[in-house]
């Protein structure tokens, strides 16, 4: 049986990468409980982790659990810079972004508002349509 930390295909995915994105909530669940913090850090191969991959794609029980158990998540940024947040709300994803904000250290929302993604933030909550909303 392969290590739940190895790269098992031609992307650099880990079995959690694979398993958010064919959206198996149950397994992401069961494989979290398995890993160590330090390996739900783990990037493939285009410098995604698993929860940056979880704000795009997943549900919210995939980021509660990963979140749970690595609160860091929250902050690794992905190849553009973003922050999980940041990409639940550029993908449309407004249910994972309310969650992701009320988790998210509020200095690294800040940071982002004031630096290069400024601009993206309030794009992405217009986009969205979750301006003057629960954000």
């Amino acid at each position: 049986m392969a290590a739940l930390n190895a790269k098992v295909n031609d992307l650099g995915q880990t079995p959690l990468h694979i398993a958010v994105t064919k959206g198996h909530v149950h397994i992401v669940e069961r494989l979290v409980e398995l890993m160590s913090e330090d390996d739900l850090e783990i990037q493939d191969d285009s410098g995604m982790t698993a929860m940056s991959l979880a704000s795009a794609l997943g549900d919210t029980r995939m980021l509660e659990c990963m979140h749970q158990k690595n609160k860091k998540l929250l902050t690794i940024r992905d190849p553009e810079g973003r922050i999980p947040f940041l990409v639940a709300l550029q993908a449309g994803k407004i249910e994972l972004a309310n969650y992701l904000y009320r988790v998210t250290p509020k200095e690294d929302l800040i940071e982002d508002a004031k630096g290069e993604f400024d601009s993206s933030l309030i794009t992405a909550l217009i986009m969205g349509n979750a301006l003057g909303k629960d954000l």
